[in-house]
């Protein structure tokens, strides 16, 4: 019998949840695979395990809601909670040394 595994984030239909498929045989092993989905995502708000048969009937196995959900972060808050640190601003070149021909002609009055 397949199982199909919907995750479903925050304000998510069925529909629009993460779909795998897996072989869970009871309720007990439901909840294991729930705990450990829910530990390595936490974002995942529900999780509904569905046994579907070789007639393609279905019906509900599990259904899981995560204790320790919490959002998911927005895109780019990494980015904003640790900024590059700002451009050093270049330090104003000494002026060139004179080249030795051009001290000679300045020495001899030559310029």
């Amino acid at each position: 019998m397949t199982t199909e595994i919907y995750s479903c984030l925050d304000g998510q239909s069925l529909e629009q949840g993460k779909l795998d498929v897996g072989e869970i045989a009871s309720r007990e092993d439901a909840l294991a695979d729930a705990e450990r989905r829910c530990s390595a995502n936490r974002a995942f708000k529900k999780i509904v395990y569905y046994n579907l048969s070789a007639n393609g009937d279905f019906r509900v196995l599990f259904s899981y809601s995560n204790p320790h959900w919490r959002p998911a972060p927005p895109r780019g808050a990494k980015a904003a909670k640790h900024p590059r640190p700002a451009a050093r601003k270049a330090k104003p070149k000494a002026p060139a040394r004179p080249t030795l021909l051009a001290r000679l002609m300045r020495s001899l009055g030559l310029d």
